[in-house]
């Protein structure tokens, strides 16, 4: 029996058969292997922490080993779109967006599998607070894509001071440089009463490169600041930014005491306050002029595969228009062939169908005698029978035949017309 909620920490109670969140209003009602409880809380505490992308692959983890576990894909959505629930006024625990992903969670996949593998009751719980999430995320999408696009986002422990008036510095060197850094005291204070994430979030998407400022390898462990560097860097990974557009300012330490996820990272060690801006600019601009120079050879390479799209559009277009055309005038001849009837048969009604039949008087001026109109136009006499195959694609057959004759035809595309005398 769990003891608080998995997703927020809040207390549970049970409510007709089915354990519920108080906070959140979680369902409960799987009952898992002690093994599998024990990786859900891990999986769920790292989520709790904003260590989005460490939950994410946790959550991954346990699907692999056991596929049938609702709960997990669930979390692992959570993961995806950096949600967290956190408390509000009342209270009660709300979702918060750490993230703006484009993609909508209606239809992703994980929350097919989380409704597939869970219960009724818990199914139905995943469902609709989906579609609620779903709406928080349109409407943070529609915020951030209104905020401007950055150089450089400038990632430090904004809680220490001396930390913040060295980011205030690089900050300010940047725009006398005329480039657009990101630096959240300065570029969020009109976001009073907002939550910063999303902001935090779409500037870290937006941005070029990325400065990072400690003064000790502790400071890069911590929460905040590694959410920051690990989701540059896995754009970097994901070739969604240049390589090296990731610099870390090592103020006071060297830079083989960071993680080794930052290896392959540029470092400006920087010891007795010394002065590392002329350096930081040099390798910026480095950075600015080959992502200008890559996005300009994606535009090019778009702008080609357009027009080559564009290209095939237009022969396509053509190529149904000649097959209509002449489809048109195959019609319009077969239409005029298939009028011609002898000029002393006598026809008293006429029904068009799929099969027309015509009642005529019982005399005709034409015995055993075969006469092509168009594609095949047959003619007999009363003690025939003739069985024949016709077959054509944009043509009428006509066959007249004596009033006891057995006929049969098998066609493509096109009515038989029959005439009994």
């Amino acid at each position: 029996m769990l003891d608080s909620c998995h997703i927020c920490g809040a207390s549970l109670m049970k409510l007709h058969g089915t354990v519920k969140c108080v906070a959140c209003g979680a369902v409960y009602e799987n009952l898992y292997s002690n093994e599998e409880n024990v990786l859900l809380e891990n999986a769920f505490e790292t989520l709790a922490n904003t260590s989005f992308e460490e939950a994410e692959q946790l959550f991954c983890d346990l699907n692999k080993n056991y596929p049938e576990n609702g709960e997990a894909y669930w979390g692992c959505l959570l993961s995806k779109y950096g949600i967290k629930y956190e408390k509000d006024y009342d209270g009660t625990m709300v979702p918060t967006f750490y993230k703006v992903p484009d993609s909508n969670m209606i239809e992703d996949s994980l929350l097919k599998e989380a409704i597939h593998n869970s219960t009724e009751n818990v199914a139905h719980y995943f469902e609709s607070e989906a579609k609620k999430l779903e709406a928080l995320r349109i409407e943070w999408v529609e915020k951030a894509s209104k905020e401007p696009s950055f150089d450089i986002f400038i990632s430090h422990k904004s809680d220490l001071e001396d930390d913040s008036n060295r980011a205030k510095d690089i900050y300010d060197a940047l725009q006398k440089n005329k480039l657009r850094p990101f630096y959240s005291e300065e570029s969020l204070k009109d976001k009073v009463g907002e939550k910063y994430e999303p902001y935090i979030f779409q500037a870290i998407e937006k941005s070029k490169a990325m400065v990072l400022y400690v003064n000790s390898p502790e400071e890069v462990e911590s929460t905040w600041i590694k959410n920051e560097w690990h989701r540059f860097a896995k754009l970097v990974s994901q070739k969604k930014k240049v390589s090296n557009s990731l610099i870390i300012i090592c103020d006071g330490f060297l830079a083989k005491e960071l993680p080794k996820e930052l290896a392959a990272f540029q470092c400006i060690e920087v010891s007795n306050g010394e002065d590392f801006m002329p350096l930081l600019l040099l390798q910026i601009n480095k950075i600015l002029k080959l992502a200008k120079k890559v996005n300009t050879k994606k535009n090019s390479k778009l702008a080609t595969q357009i027009a080559l799209l564009s290209i095939v559009a237009v022969a396509v277009i053509s190529i149904i228009l000649l097959v209509q055309n002449s489809n048109r005038d195959d019609i319009s001849s077969t239409t005029n062939n298939s009028s011609i009837l002898p000029s002393s048969t006598t026809i008293d009604s006429i029904t068009l169908e799929q099969t027309t039949l015509v009642d005529t008087s019982a005399t005709s001026t034409s015995e055993n005698t075969s006469t092509t109109l168009d594609e095949t136009t047959i003619i007999t006499d009363a003690t025939t029978t003739i069985t024949t195959d016709v077959s054509t694609s944009n043509e009428e057959t006509t066959v007249i035949v004596g009033t006891t004759t057995e006929y049969t035809t098998e066609y493509t595309t096109e009515e038989t017309t029959q005439i009994t005398l």
